[in-house]
Formats: structure tokens, sequence, C-alpha cells
């Protein structure tokens, strides 16, 4: 428990900018996790979402795939968490240029949360989200604005009395742009806005106010 909180904080650091702090501690734990294969998995994991964020594309690959090993491996583990350490590797092939195989990954992630019927959960809607990115970033708008509007479709379905995420709607509303639906999208730029200083995203806000 020590150590998976220890990692899930160097992560959270991480996102302050202390990324050489958090990779230490996260390596640190690592070295005593050897016989420890369900708490190295999430360590492992939470590594790869800081070499995401650094955009260290060879990382990223390495420790998404060493951790869904890890996971796999690990003689308990949470069912509804496959789906993470699938999309991570995704993520992972997407930065190494590799789409093919990230859309690969993706699918399989997905196709774990609707197995669980947890496809509209919070976890399957990042994971979504992350797919659509995908494509948006291949030159692929419009296939990329099919997955938006079907996460949130999805995620009102179950969650009707909810707000989304201000980052998928942030998301969709790029998407928007590039299809060339810009009087969409400054709507959606603006909605995200809000929906962002409602959630306490302060980056949230300054990218939905660099898309308007």
């Amino acid at each position: 428990l020590k150590a998976k909180l220890t990692c899930a904080h160097a992560l959270s650091i991480a996102s302050l900018g202390r990324v050489n702090e958090a990779v230490v501690s996260i390596e640190r734990e690592l070295r005593q996790l050897q016989s420890d294969p369900e708490n190295a998995a999430y360590c492992l994991l939470y590594r790869a979402f800081i070499a995401d964020s650094d955009g260290d594309a060879a990382h990223a690959l390495h420790y998404s795939t060493e951790a869904l090993a890890k996971f796999r491996a690990a003689p308990r583990r949470a069912a509804g968490d496959e789906g993470l350490f699938l999309g991570a590797v995704g993520f992972g092939y997407h930065l190494n240029q590799r789409n093919v195989e990230a859309d690969e990954y993706y699918r399989r992630a997905l196709q774990k949360y609707t197995e669980l019927g947890r496809d509209g959960g919070p976890d399957a809607i990042a994971v979504r989200n992350n797919w659509a990115v995908v494509f948006d970033d291949a030159g692929a708008p419009r296939r990329a604005l099919e997955i938006y509007d079907e996460t949130l479709r999805a995620f009102m379905e179950r969650n009707p009395d909810s707000q989304p995420p201000a980052y998928l709607v942030g998301n969709r509303a790029r998407a928007l742009e590039r299809v060339g639906r810009r009087r969409e999208a400054e709507a959606a730029y603006k909605t995200a806005f809000d929906l962002a200083g409602q959630q306490h995203n302060v980056l949230g806000q300054i990218y939905c106010l660099l898309g308007l």
C-alpha cells in the first residue's frame, strides 16, 4: 500500500513540474517491488503516464508495456483496471507514430470495459478520449469527432445529471475546428471553458482560450 501511494504521489508532483523528483521516487519503489508484480504494475503505469506528459515516446511505450506484463502476471488484479493498462500501451505506440498498433490496443481496452459493463465509466471515458486524440493527431479529425460524439452520448446516458469532463468537450471542440465547423467549435470551446472553471481545471481553461 505504501509503495502504491508513493507512486501515486509521484505522479501528482510530476504534474506540478517536479518530474525528476517523481521519477526518482518511482524508480526507488520499483527496486523494492521485484516480487510484487501487482504494485509494480501500477508504479510502472504511473511512470508511463509521466513519460506521456513529457513527450518521452520511447519510455512511454517501454514502461506501459512492462506495466501491462506485470499486471497480467499478478496473482490478484482488478479486472476493471486492465483497460487503463491497455490504453497506456496504445498511447505509447501513438507517441512512437505507430498508430495501427495504437488503434488495436485502444479497441482491446474498450472491449474490456464493454465486457464488464463499464463502458460509460470515468476510466472508459478517458480511454475513449485518448483514442480520439490518436485519430486527431494522425490527421483524421472526422473519425476523432465520431468517437468524441459517441463518448459524450455514452457519458450522458450513464450520468444524465452530471457534467461531462471539460477535457472531453474541449478536445471535441478542436476536432470540430479541424473539420471546418468553426461556429460549433467556438461554442464548444466556450462550454468547455465554463466546465473547466467549475471543475477547477485552470490548464483546461487556458487550452480553451488558446482554441478560441
